[in-house]
């Protein structure tokens, strides 16, 4: 509702104009799958609507008939890149005219004991063994990073060809997306696959690495994830990863997994229109001392283009690349 209030919609469709629906994620209600086979288990009991709501579909339902959106709709499931490729399909449709606007949701994950404690036996998780406080914890691209810390949040932007009466209330474009597999089932991140991501939104866009002045990481806190993320970096932005401003929102908000791409979109937006990049909270020692990682203070923004990256189990990478407001009626 914030999206649609901040978009200065007073309905989310008009006439003539075919409005789309995303829901960024999968696997979402695991939580509450979980309290009702406890129930059902325990005394024969559950939730008499069960059967409709443990579907990923129940919030893609409930939205557009809260919104009355008749338009294309579905959910998209892509492990911790579920958001960014929510917005590479949504950029599509608009970039095809399948839709004219498009509200793309980064929905809320629950996880139950379960998941969370599979997280920990397979080492991406951080485990609280008491040598560090709670506020200390979440470290990407920090020499002491010790896996992710569960984030709670969710995220929602309307999306739309950018119409001359429209421009003044637009924040922001996307102009590359891109996703890709590695061909793998195992939560292993490869330099190369990441590398062709980040080239693939990157000429998507019709620009060079060296335009990019922003660089929203995927930054979970997990040794193996942040040092394979500075390689493919390093890879793609050779000499320019000197100056490129690299900060992690995950050091902010924790990793709310599906949610997070749609939420690190928005927070690249905020910083390039105002003008800083965010601290890299708990960043003190930091993996590559070569690469410009934003400290523990804000750091003056002066770019045009931003650049997301989003990685998920399974091989799955996406990159969204991202321009700060422009007021130009050419541009689609």
């Amino acid at each position: 509702m914030q999206a649609l209030l901040n978009s200065g919609l007073s309905h989310f469709e008009s006439a003539g104009v075919t409005c789309g629906l995303i829901v960024a994620g999968n696997n979402l209600a695991q939580k509450y799958m979980a309290n009702n086979w406890r129930s059902f288990s325990s005394n024969d009991q559950f939730n008499p609507r069960y059967a409709m709501s443990f579907w990923d579909t129940n919030q893609l339902g409930c939205l557009s008939d809260i919104l009355s959106i008749h338009g294309p709709g579905m959910t998209v499931g892509a492990a911790a890149a579920s958001g960014n490729a929510a917005l590479f399909q949504a950029f599509h449709w608009l970039r095809g005219g399948i839709v004219q606007r498009c509200l793309v949701v980064g929905a809320g994950v629950e996880f139950s004991d379960l998941e969370l404690e599979s997280f920990a036996l397979l080492g991406a998780a951080f485990c609280d063994r008491g040598t560090i406080s709670a506020d200390k914890a979440c470290r990407p691209f920090d020499r002491s990073h010790g896996g992710f810390v569960f984030g709670e949040g969710s995220a929602a932007v309307v999306l739309e060809s950018l119409e001359p009466d429209r421009q003044t209330l637009a924040t922001g474009e996307i102009v590359g997306a891109s996703l890709n597999l590695d061909g793998t089932h195992l939560p292993e991140p490869s330099v190369t696959g990441e590398v062709r991501s980040m080239q693939a939104a990157l000429s998507a866009a019709g620009i060079s690495p060296d335009q990019i002045g922003y660089l929203n990481a995927h930054g979970t806190g997990t040794p193996t994830g942040d040092q394979t993320e500075c390689h493919a970096i390093r890879s793609v932005f050779q000499e320019h990863a000197r100056e490129l401003l690299i900060n992690s929102t995950k050091a902010l908000t924790g990793h709310c997994f599906s949610a997070s791409g749609v939420i690190e979109l928005v927070a690249c937006i905020l910083q390039l229109n105002a003008g800083f990049a965010h601290p890299n909270r708990n960043l003190e020692n930091p993996i590559d001392p070569e690469m410009h990682f934003v400290g523990s203070q804000a750091e003056t923004l002066t770019a045009e283009y931003g650049l997301s990256n989003a990685f998920g189990f399974g091989g799955i990478n996406s990159s969204i690349v991202v321009r700060r407001r422009m007021l130009d009626a050419g541009r689609n």
